[in-house]
């Protein structure tokens, strides 16, 4: 794992890399899947993507 920047434009850590082999990333994504969620409560929106 390591800390990149938006486009390299910088020394910020915008977000962490994180490189994976296709196996590891696709056990990654059904961990993802199958896990449990959190109940929202009444005043939280469902708002996924805008």
């Amino acid at each position: 794992m390591y800390y990149k920047s938006h486009y390299d434009r910088s020394d910020s850590k915008d977000y962490i890399n994180c490189s994976m082999t296709k196996n590891y990333f696709d056990v990654w994504v059904q961990a993802l899947i199958t896990e449990d969620t959190v109940t929202l409560y009444g005043f939280e929106k469902e708002i996924y993507f805008e």
